[in-house]
């Protein structure tokens, strides 16, 4: 938490604060790293401030900050997101699913990225959005998230580590030369499970859910579920299977994730409501196979997604935004 943060300025083992000359303020040692980030977020006017930390301490800063009133606030968004990286690990362990690599906030605001650099280093950042920009606020984000996603991997890079494919991107650039998608139609029908008490949920659901991008979706609605599609059972979708893990264990593990997931994401959301604003809609834990969504759509109603294919991860993730929005309407 905030409480817990360390005098900066005192840290016995870095530089103090200094101005670079394309106006980033950096608060750290002098290496290629950090004159790596100050050069994206120099370049890169959305992005307005990063910091990557080591089991949680900080390591660096840069920013580019005019109002010195969000210094704190976002140190504090920052460090929860590097503590929840850990945390949400954890609880995603039992999907089978590969490290959590990846989280992604969405506001009226701004956005807040946070990704993992190497085993125990996390790079957090924060993108502010104008209100009056003429672009929806999940399509700018994600602009600047492919960017924070790029910068990540060239961190990777000065470590001699091989990319990581955070948020779908690098599949997104490559997808000229992609092989093409499962085809889920080749001779084989297999019906969709729906577990709903909401039938309109359920059938928007259903024009949203497939073999190709998202898996699963479920609704709900003061903190019962509503509605649930998924395919997780379709033989295209048997690649993804690891271990012992059967579909029926993976369906009640996302399930049960789904029912708690508030409660998990909630210092993350109060963090980020100085920062970004109190409306956190849209939420990305990124996988190193796949991803979970969730979507608020009313401060009561929810919906959670799962694509359990890195290559898709960033058109799932338009497709859980498309999903939300026809459940609004």
């Amino acid at each position: 938490m905030v409480e817990d943060l360390p005098d900066m300025a005192r840290h016995p083992t870095v530089a103090p604060t200094r101005r670079l000359p394309g106006g980033a303020r950096v608060w750290g040692p002098d290496n290629a790293a950090v004159d790596l980030v100050a050069g994206v977020v120099g370049k890169t006017p959305q992005i307005a401030y990063i910091g990557q930390f080591t089991y949680a301490a900080p390591d660096y800063t840069v920013d580019t900050l005019a109002d010195a009133a969000l210094e704190r606030p976002i140190a504090g968004l920052t460090r929860t997101l590097a503590d929840n990286m850990v945390r949400l690990d954890a609880e995603l362990s039992d999907a089978q699913t590969g490290r959590l690599i990846r989280i992604f906030l969405v506001a009226d605001g701004g956005a807040a990225h946070c990704t993992e650099v190497a085993n125990g280093r996390h790079l957090a950042g924060v993108t502010l959005l104008e209100a009056d920009a003429g672009q929806a606020p999940l399509d700018a984000a994600r602009r600047a998230d492919s960017v924070f996603a790029d910068l990540t991997n060239q961190l990777r890079r000065q470590m001699s580590q091989r990319p990581l494919d955070y948020g779908g991107w690098l599949a997104q650039a490559e997808i000229g030369s992609r092989p093409a998608p499962v085809d889920c139609s080749s001779g084989v029908t297999v019906a969709p499970r729906i577990d709903a008490s909401d039938e309109r949920a359920a059938e928007i659901c259903l024009d949203h859910v497939g073999c190709r991008q998202l898996h699963y979706a479920a609704v709900y609605r003061q903190s019962d579920e509503i509605a649930s599609v998924d395919v997780m059972h379709h033989p295209a979708l048997d690649r993804f299977n690891f271990d012992d893990d059967s579909v029926e264990e993976r369906r009640h593990f996302y399930a049960h994730f789904g029912l708690r997931i508030g409660r998990y994401l909630n210092d993350l959301t109060i963090s980020a409501e100085p920062v970004i604003g109190p409306s956190v809609r849209h939420i990305v834990l990124d996988v190193e196979r796949g991803a979970l969504f969730f979507h608020r759509l009313d401060p009561s109603t929810y919906v959670v997604g799962v694509s359990l294919d890195q290559d898709e991860v960033a058109t799932a993730e338009l497709q859980i935004a498309a999903l939300a929005q026809d459940l609004r309407t």
